[in-house]
């Protein structure tokens, strides 16, 4: 195969992944919802340009009614030295391998689906807590089904930061997967993600819970229960311990979608 075809293949690869990211759940594992529309209309203009260079490719090729198709190579002669014949053709051999292996990648994320960021990633950023930002938090949501509903950084942010300490003698139910925690009395840290534009600037936000059994690594499971104060803490003031909740329900669940907190 020429240069120009693999080039087209890279192109074309390329273009497929970018587009099956942007158009199925998988590319949530990696962006923002709003970004996906963005990834499919890149991905469709480099399977445009792939489609071009397979084409111009094809109509170079010998015996393809080309320019050049009819052009007597053989009268030529350089002296019975024919550098084409002995160096080019090892050349592009090792430079058609190498740009193969640049597929290898892309064929695997077009096979098999990435899982999002989990307890791996997790320890390496270790247990912060998510910090005070300033952000007004204004009432509590209305329950439903006997709980308030909160994102993992909604409740850090009441829990640890709220001097009017709006989740006093609220149930609360929160959704994430389990870190386990040695470090403490809590069972696990429920844990999830938040993403400002990638997966790569993900910040890991952790809850501790007590009153559940341990439960495997990764699983996905939403509790309820009621926030307990940390010791020694005062609402609104710094701390790098993270907020606590007191479970008495909870059940295995199915990793959401999105996986991550925006």
């Amino acid at each position: 195969m020429s240069d120009a075809r693999t080039q087209a293949a890279l192109l074309l690869a390329l273009g497929a992944m970018a587009v099956r990211l942007g158009v199925s759940e998988v590319g949530l594992s990696y962006i923002r919802p709003f970004m996906q529309p963005v990834l499919v209309l890149a991905g469709a203009l480099v399977l445009v340009l792939g489609g071009l260079q397979l084409w111009r490719a094809v109509r170079r090729a010998p015996g393809a009614g080309g320019a050049h198709a009819g052009h007597d190579h053989a009268g030529h002669d350089h002296g019975g030295h024919d550098h084409a014949d002995e160096e080019q053709p090892d050349h592009h051999a090792h430079g058609m391998g190498a740009a193969w292996l640049l597929i290898a990648p892309v064929v695997a994320l077009l096979l098999v689906a990435p899982q999002p960021l989990g307890s791996f990633a997790a320890d390496q950023q270790g247990p912060a807590p998510l910090r005070d930002d300033g952000v007004e938090l204004g009432p509590l949501p209305e329950p439903r089904d006997g709980a308030v509903p909160l994102d993992l950084g909604e409740y850090t942010a009441r829990a640890l930061y709220d001097p009017d300490a709006s989740l006093a003698d609220e149930r609360v139910r929160l959704t994430g997967f389990v870190v386990p925690d040695d470090t403490s009395e809590g069972d696990y840290r429920l844990t999830r993600f938040r993403v400002t534009c990638c997966a790569a600037d993900a910040t890991a936000i952790g809850v501790r819970v007590i009153g559940d059994a341990p439960r495997p690594e990764d699983q996905w499971v939403t509790v309820e229960g009621t926030w307990e104060p940390l010791e020694d803490h005062t609402l609104g003031e710094p701390t790098q311990e993270l907020p606590v909740l007191r479970v008495d329900e909870a059940v295995e669940v199915d990793q959401p979608v999105p996986p991550y907190e925006y």
